[in-house]
């Protein structure tokens, strides 16, 4: 497989990535939630104190302490959203 072929592949996949992910953001314009009801990220909540934040919650994300870590540890990936197709 040349370079070539390989990029073509990796844009293609980035394609249907972006893809699913507009269109799963038009789900929840349409149901009127708000992105962050209909993604929650995974391993982050927003800040308690970030509402009094002068930036205000777009930056104001922290990890949720281990969470990542032990869903590794135990290999449990059943909660986290589907972003490739398998084939």
């Amino acid at each position: 497989m040349s370079i070539m072929d390989t990029c073509a592949q990796a844009n293609a996949a980035k394609a249907r990535l972006e893809e699913r992910e507009r269109a799963t953001r038009q789900q929840a314009k349409k149901s009127g939630r708000p992105d962050i009801e209909a993604l929650p990220p995974q391993w982050f909540e927003l800040d308690p104190a970030a509402a009094a934040a002068p930036l205000g919650k777009a930056l104001r994300w922290r990890y949720k302490e281990g969470s990542y870590w032990r869903a590794r540890e135990r290999g449990a990936w059943g909660s986290c959203r589907t972003l490739f197709d398998a084939a």
